[in-house]
């Protein structure tokens, strides 16, 4: 009677013992479980706010629709292009993404003067600060970038996330933006001919967020030289010493980074034109804005609609 009460001890030690590992396992099974759902979960939210902004952004003029006059109102992100007071989708306005980039840089970012128009972009991308957006041309060379507390030649911290969602959009774009059109100046007689004045406006953050250039076209070197002034006075003909006109020598001025932003002033500017080349022959200038730290010798490009690529990217 008693090696029978052993036994069946000892089976009922053996039967708990299989139940308590089957239990063990069936729990490390359900958190396992329970940990790639999370991850899944993770990942799927990931992927719908990149997908869901680089829709946005390529798609619409964001709200207000002229957001980058006033950052300070910005409420949503975007970067159409606008026409007849509507979205053109998948064209983009270069200098909407230039006002990103100025919001985005090192010394911008945690500035108090900029909190609201931070807090939408950071809703704008689900509440974090893990984004990227960059601009690729045809060719799948990088033209600009913007994260929050970007600098030059330097990378985001993407590298080294856990998880990198990567999605992209086929835009147009051109390199910049036309800010003054001269229309053809003819010179009829040859000789020092002065055209009348014009004006142009710079809105406030655009002196940070754009690089300005003039890009000059003529139908001959004969109808040069073409002399540009810009809030100076063309009358009487100045010296070079002490009011020098700008005269490019190739097709765009000045050929340095950062543009001929020096000369210019927020609000209403003045550009005036003259030339001196021979009898009938005409000259167009164009005064364009284009991201800050972009290439010079890539500003002719501001006058032409390419091919490119619009990337976000988010992390974890």
């Amino acid at each position: 009677m008693n090696e029978r009460g052993q036994i069946f001890t000892l089976d009922m030690f053996f039967a708990l013992t299989l139940t308590v590992l089957v239990v063990s396992y069936s729990g490390l099974a359900l958190e396992q479980a329970r940990r790639q759902a999370d991850a899944y979960a993770l990942r799927y939210s990931l992927e719908r706010t990149a997908n869901d902004a680089a829709d946005v952004l390529v798609k619409t003029l964001g709200w207000p629709s002229n957001w980058e006059e006033n950052t300070e109102t910005l409420e949503t992100l975007g970067f159409a292009e606008e026409n007849d007071g509507k979205a053109v989708q998948n064209i983009l306005e270069i200098a909407k993404f230039g006002q990103l980039r100025r919001l985005a840089n090192y010394d911008n970012w945690d500035a108090p003067v900029n909190a609201n128009a931070v807090k939408a972009i950071k809703e704008f991308f689900g509440g974090s600060e893990n984004f990227e957006i960059t601009i690729f041309d045809e060719n799948g060379n990088e033209m600009w970038n913007a994260w929050p507390r970007w600098k030059i030649d330097e990378r985001s911290d993407a590298e080294n996330a856990l998880e990198v969602v990567v999605v992209r959009r086929s835009v147009v774009s051109r390199y910049g933006t036309v800010r003054y059109e001269s229309g053809e100046l003819l010179n009829e007689n040859g000789g020092r001919t002065v055209f009348s004045t014009d004006n142009f406006e710079i809105l406030p953050g655009e002196l940070e967020a754009l690089d300005w250039y003039i890009i000059l076209l003529t139908n001959r070197k004969a109808g040069l030289p073409v002399e540009i002034y810009i809030n100076k006075d063309p009358n009487p003909p100045p010296t070079h010493k002490f009011n020098p006109p700008y005269q490019p020598e190739g097709d765009f001025w000045p050929e340095e980074h950062g543009g001929m932003d020096e000369y210019l002033h927020v609000g209403t500017n003045i550009i005036t034109a003259v030339s001196e080349g021979m009898k009938a022959t005409w000259a167009m200038i164009y005064l364009v804005a284009v991201p800050a730290c972009s290439l010079p010798e890539n500003v002719r490009l501001a006058l032409t609609s390419l091919p490119a690529t619009l990337e976000v990217k988010l992390w974890r």
